[in-house]
C-alpha cells in the first residue's frame, strides 16, 4: 500500500515547522505565525504531494466526526435522491459527510438515531417519523436538542423547536389557481386527500395539503370564485405511487357530475393527477379540451403522461442544500429560522387551451 503523506511529511519538504503546516492546512485560527508567501509555498506543496488531511486525526484533535446523520422516513422516498445530492454538495464543500438511513416506523427511527449517536454525528436532516395523529417523537428530538445537537427537519412540521427547510406550500396552492385565471378558467376545482383537513393543520401529517388548500381558497376568493374542494380517502397500497393514483382516479366521476361546471382541476402530486387524467379520460372527457389538470407538487413523471401534464416542481436538490447550510449554521451558534422555497411552474398540454 502506497505510503499515506503526512503534514511531517509536507512540512519538511516546504522547510518549515510541523506546527506552521498544520495551521495553514487546517485553516482555523491558530497563535501560529507565518507570512503570506509561506503560507502559499505550503499550499503548493501540499497539492504537489497530494496530500489529504487524516479524518480520524482530524476527529481526534477537534472532538469532531465531521459527519451529519440525514434520517429520511420512507414515505416521502420520490426526493431522496435529489435531496441528498443537495446535502452532499454542501457537506462535502466543509469536509464533512452524510450518513443517510430510512425508516418507515418509530422503532426504525429510534434505531437509526441511535446508529448516528453511537458515531457521534456532528449534526442531523431529519424527516421525522409521524404517526396517524400526526405526531412524532418530539421528546427523544428535544432531549437531542438540549444537549446541543444541531438539528434541521426537511419536509415535515412534526419536532417542535427545530428549524425546518419546506416549500412553500400556500403561495404553491395560490399559483395553481392563477395560472388557471390566465388560461381563461372560472370553476377550478381543487382535489386532494380526505385528510386535508385535519385537526393537525399547522404541523404534522397533513400540513401540506392544509396548506395549498389556503392558497387555492384565499386565491380563489381574491379573484371572486367559489372554491370547490373534490376529496378521495387515502388509499393504503405497497407503492404510495398507486394509492395516489388510484384515488385520482375514483375522483374522476365526482368532477363530472358536480352541480358547477367544473373546466380545470388542481391535483396534490402528479400521481394523482395522473389518476384523475385517466379517469376523465375514461368516461369519455378530454384533457385539457373538457376539463384542464395540473398537479401542485411534481414528482418527475409529468413528461411522460399523455397529454404531458403542467405541474409545479421543487428544488429538492436546494431544499437538500439549505437544509445542510442551516445545520453548519447551527454548529456556528447562529441563529436559524425557518426557511420556505418556492416551486417552479412547468406549463404543459394538460392546461393549454
Amino acid at each position: 500500500m502506497k505510503k499515506q503523506i503526512t503534514i511531517k511529511d509536507v512540512a519538511k519538504a516546504a522547510g518549515v515547522s510541523h506546527p506552521v503546516v498544520s495551521a495553514i492546512l487546517s485553516g482555523n485560527k491558530s497563535t501560529v505565525r507565518f507570512s503570506e508567501a509561506t503560507k502559499e509555498r505550503v499550499l503548493k506543496v501540499a497539492e504537489e504531494m497530494k496530500y489529504k488531511p487524516n479524518i480520524l486525526a482530524r476527529s481526534f484533535q477537534q472532538k469532531k466526526s465531521f459527519l451529519i446523520g440525514v434520517l429520511g422516513f420512507d414515505v416521502n422516498s420520490w426526493i431522496f435522491a435529489d435531496m441528498l445530492e443537495g446535502i452532499q454538495s454542501e457537506t462535502f464543500s466543509r469536509n464533512y459527510a452524510p450518513i443517510f438511513l430510512t425508516h418507515s416506523t418509530p422503532e426504525e427511527e429510534e434505531a437509526n438515531l441511535q446508529i448516528c449517536m453511537d458515531r457521534m454525528v456532528d449534526g442531523l436532516i431529519v424527516n421525522a417519523t409521524l404517526d396517524p395523529n400526526g405526531v412524532c417523537n418530539v421528546a427523544r428530538y428535544k432531549e437531542l436538542m438540549a444537549d446541543d445537537m444541531p438539528i434541521v427537519e426537511f419536509f415535515g412540521k412534526g419536532i417542535e423547536g427545530a428549524p425546518t427547510v419546506i416549500p412553500a406550500n400556500y403561495e404553491i396552492g395560490q399559483n395553481a389557481v392563477k395560472h388557471l385565471i390566465e388560461q381563461g378558467h372560472k370553476n377550478i376545482a381543487l382535489v386532494t386527500h380526505d385528510r386535508y383537513k385535519s385537526t393537525s393543520r399547522n404541523h404534522g401529517l397533513n400540513w401540506d395539503a392544509w396548506d395549498q388548500y389556503r392558497g387555492y381558497e384565499d386565491a380563489m376568493e381574491d379573484a371572486g370564485l367559489e372554491p370547490i374542494v373534490i376529496t378521495h380517502p387515502m388509499i393504503s397500497e405497497p407503492s404510495i405511487n398507486s394509492g395516489w393514483r388510484k384515488g385520482g382516479e375514483m375522483t374522476a366521476e365526482k368532477i363530472i357530475n358536480h352541480k358547477t361546471d367544473i373546466t380545470a382541476v388542481i391535483c396534490y402530486i402528479d400521481y394523482e393527477a395522473y389518476g384523475v387524467i385517466r379517469g376523465l379520460q375514461r368516461l369519455g372527457k378530454s384533457v385539457p379540451n373538457d376539463i384542464a389538470v395540473m398537479s401542485n407538487r411534481a414528482v418527475g413523471i409529468g413528461d411522460v403522461i399523455e397529454p404531458n401534464l403542467t405541474t409545479q416542481k421543487i428544488n429538492v436538490k436546494e431544499i437538500g442544500r439549505t437544509a445542510a447550510e442551516m445545520v453548519f449554521d447551527l454548529l456556528d451558534e447562529k441563529s436559524v429560522e425557518t426557511k420556505r422555497l418556492t416551486n417552479e411552474l412547468i406549463v404543459r398540454k394538460s392546461t393549454k387551451n
